[in-house]
């Protein structure tokens, strides 16, 4: 279904990055030019999640300070303070009508509206009860606690919410928090979640190398295709992204402690038929975005790598197109997003500063 042209490596040094201990969130111009960087400050720690909004003049990010952020692109004044909470934020997701999605480390989910600036709810996902009781089965006692999220979609229709957690399940749920499936199967951690364009399958990946499909209307497994395999048994998928197509898939192979799985993968998850679109030299995957025209991935060595689609008359190519280093090498790339025009990227990494880079 899918074709590729080409890998190209490039330097590992930038003349763009100087920033020590600071969030980036870099704007890069995908044209050839001479780019000039913008900088901001405001989160405190690593970002985790970037999103752009209304037309892409506005971007949101979220860090493991607790903190989501609003930042007008085209200005020079400050990020304005959505909300902030006492746990890490995630990952972060934009429903219709300005709707985001956030859900973080103590396994909170929080709906907020953009356009009203107020939350509109919240609800704590992935509760686990633990129980202590006699041999005889009587409840001495019981306490509650809830799994980290670790990534969190939302149906096209705004209809839908569904969570990933590391507690090895997927959870599914009305906009008001109401529970309607929680799928059990993987073993391992749920590093991604995302609805198919027509809402009728709920699509996860995880530490366990699975890639698994399930019916949104029943919360049966559908299918399991696994690939993202290497020597190294703690290797994964740490991220996924739809692209254009029924049922076609990016994933990111994870990064672990001995060699990880450094390819990045094109799939048709209607037949689990799968090809390797590029294997990077020296970082995994760390997370993809895309759009009608492009991938785009950040790397665990702190680059960015964009590439174009072309269709053909018998399928979609993806071609090279840039790399950027964004980070210094041993920094990764937390969070990416792309423009719908594709003239901008968003890339959050473990730097303190906020670099907006325009041609």
């Amino acid at each position: 279904m899918f074709a590729f042209q080409g890998y190209v490596r490039m330097p590992q040094s930038s003349p763009v990055l100087h920033a020590v201990a600071a969030v980036l969130i870099c704007l890069t111009c995908v044209c050839t030019g001479i780019a000039q960087e913008k900088r901001l400050q405001g989160h405190q720690k690593p970002v985790t999640s970037v999103l752009f909004v209304d037309n892409s003049s506005k971007l949101i990010s979220a860090s493991e300070d607790g903190a989501v952020r609003i930042w007008k692109i085209d200005t020079n004044t400050d990020s304005e303070l959505l909300y902030k909470v006492d746990s890490r934020v995630a990952c972060m997701t934009l429903g219709s009508d300005g709707i985001l999605l956030s859900g973080t480390d103590n396994g909170e989910v929080i709906v907020w509206s953009v356009k009203q600036q107020r939350r509109l709810r919240s609800f704590r996902a992935h509760v686990n009860t633990t129980r202590v009781t006699t041999v005889e089965g009587t409840v001495i006692s019981e306490s509650e606690s809830s799994s980290p999220l670790l990534s969190i979609g939302v149906s096209s229709d705004g209809k839908f919410i569904a969570t990933a957690s590391s507690d090895k399940t997927v959870g599914v749920w009305d906009m008001n928090g109401k529970g309607l499936h929680r799928l059990v199967g993987h073993t391992d951690s749920v590093n991604g979640v995302l609805f198919s364009q027509d809402n009728k399958i709920v699509i996860s990946g995880g530490s366990d190398r699975t890639i698994r499909t399930w019916d949104m209307s029943t919360g049966k497994i559908k299918s399991i295709h696994k690939r993202h395999a290497s020597d190294d048994l703690d290797a994964g998928i740490s991220a996924m992204a739809l692209l254009p197509g029924k049922s076609a898939l990016a994933t990111c192979g994870r990064m672990s402690q001995l060699f990880g799985d450094y390819t990045i993968r094109l799939w048709d998850i209607e037949t689990g038929t799968n090809q390797e679109m590029t294997r990077l030299p020296d970082g995994a995957g760390t997370c993809v975005a895309s759009n009608d025209e492009h991938i785009v991935f950040g790397t665990s060595n702190g680059q960015v790598h964009l590439w174009r689609r072309h269709a053909t008359d018998k399928k979609p190519e993806y071609k090279f197109v840039k790399s950027w280093n964004i980070t210094k090498i041993s920094n990764a790339v937390t969070a990416i997003a792309l423009s719908k025009d594709s003239k901008a990227v968003a890339v959050g990494g473990s730097d303190n500063d906020v670099i907006v880079i325009s041609p």
